[in-house]
């Protein structure tokens, strides 16, 4: 069963966009496919939902982002307030009855996600996700250099002593 800490292992949520995003390269030899830290993860399916799998189970990242921030999967349906099912925000979200889900449904001729439409794949948004985890390597790169080049001076000062 798929964990908070096993999710974690594998993916990076922001809640402020509702992406998740790959933390490391992931390879399947079986099926040949391939992932790149970074990539944005899921895809939208026929009813407009955000899904991935994950070693060979689907799941809706709504559901994810709901177990990445609390813990657990949430007990009951997960609602999308605003009813643009693709926004995966965890402020968008709420776990709630079936009878409540369903009473936040759009009215017939309403169509919600026209009007607010949300580009899952907008550049901007990956930009500023790629650029955090740019600035996150470069960071640690940095302070294993400055480690280095601290161990070589204490080195290089123990060896001028004797």
């Amino acid at each position: 069963m798929l964990t908070q800490k096993k999710l974690k292992q594998i993916l990076y949520y922001n809640k402020d966009t509702g992406f998740f995003v790959y933390i490391k390269d992931i390879f399947n030899l079986d099926t040949k496919f391939g992932v790149r830290a970074g990539d944005i993860a899921g895809s939208i399916d026929n009813q407009g939902y955000v899904s991935i799998t994950i070693k060979g189970k689907r799941y809706s990242l709504h559901r994810l982002a709901w177990l990445y921030t609390y813990g657990h999967f949430p007990k009951q349906q997960i609602d999308h307030i605003n009813r643009i099912r693709n926004d995966n925000r965890i402020i968008n979200l709420r776990d709630v009855s079936g009878k409540v889900n369903m009473s936040n449904k759009s009215k017939p001729g309403e169509n919600r996600l026209e009007e607010n439409i949300i580009e899952y794949k907008s550049k901007k948004i990956i930009d500023r996700i790629l650029n955090k985890f740019d600035r996150e390597r470069q960071e640690r790169e940095d302070k294993i250099s400055k480690d280095n080049v601290r161990i070589y001076n204490e080195q290089l000062a123990y060896y001028k002593y004797w």
